[in-house]
């Protein structure tokens, strides 16, 4: 019996010791930041404005804000994936703002040349910072949509769901961080190793605003039945879902097409309705 609880013991220890040292390897895991920066919007013939924002534990993130020629387009705020940082979006970011609308893109704890570490409350306060942004700027709550890729869509859904805004877009977006373990590590059960939240899922049964979700059908990263659990969950009244064919994790916006922007636009016309 003794034995036993020796083993029974040693156990828990080990278990104990492995769920505090993952606690420190996290980080290591989910956020992969670059700190040199690729480029600006300028190399895009892009008007812009570059401000070091600060956030609530006294940080510094960079932020890049291109307005529109129009002042009443739709304002896309747009919270990029866990590598590289936003110079690595530039494209993306320009073909948003050729369909006319607005775009503001942050830097992440970490990520670029924005100070501090990337951790999911930090994420979520440095756009929370964004958005006190445009707020300051006199952009109307209406007119702000959060769009969130990867890793971005949790935090874009975090913001949907505290900050009033108009319509959420999630591209490539997982339903948690439990599910990503799950998925990635199938064989082993590692999801009570985590941390870190990110509850996409969650959120998503709370959020009742206009939703657009993409997924690429051979996304191998993040499969695509996360994005329609997402969708088939999400408590929006008015709610579309758009497959990208072919699409893998990282290429769903250069191999979606015209069908792929159409999705866009359909959503942003469903929004002054």
């Amino acid at each position: 019996m003794r034995k036993m609880i020796y083993i029974f013991y040693r156990i828990v220890v080990f278990l104990v010791v492995l769920k505090i040292a993952f606690y420190f390897a996290e980080p290591f895991v989910f956020y992969h930041p670059v700190s040199k920066m690729e480029g600006t919007p300028g190399q895009f013939q892009l008007k812009f404005t570059e401000k070091q924002l600060v956030t609530q534990d006294g940080s510094k993130i960079s932020s890049w804000w291109i307005p529109s020629d129009s002042t009443d387009a739709p304002v896309i705020l747009f919270c990029h994936g866990n590598a590289g940082n936003m110079s690595h979006r530039l494209s993306n970011v320009a073909a948003l703002h050729n369909m006319g609308w607005s775009v503001i893109i942050f830097d992440y704890h970490g990520f670029g040349t924005s100070e501090g570490r990337p951790s999911e409350t930090r994420l979520y306060s440095d756009a929370k910072a964004v958005y006190e942004e445009l707020i300051s700027k006199g952009i109307p709550t209406e007119k702000i949509i959060w769009f969130g890729r990867s890793l971005g869509g949790a935090v874009a859904s975090y913001g949907a769901e505290h900050f009033p805004s108009a319509g959420l877009i999630l591209e490539s977006t997982f339903t948690s961080a439990e599910g990503m373990a799950k998925y990635l590590y199938w064989p082993f059960p590692v999801q009570w190793l985590v941390w870190t939240k990110f509850p996409t899922l969650d959120r998503i049964r709370r959020i009742q605003l206009p939703l657009l979700i993409l997924h690429g059908d051979q996304d191998s990263m993040i499969p695509i039945r996360m994005g329609k659990e997402l969708f088939e969950a999400s408590a929006s009244s008015s709610k579309s879902f758009h497959k990208v064919k072919g699409g893998e994790h990282n290429t769903t916006f250069s191999l979606g097409g015209t069908d792929y922007w159409n999705a866009f636009q359909n959503f942003m016309n469903g929004l002054k309705k």
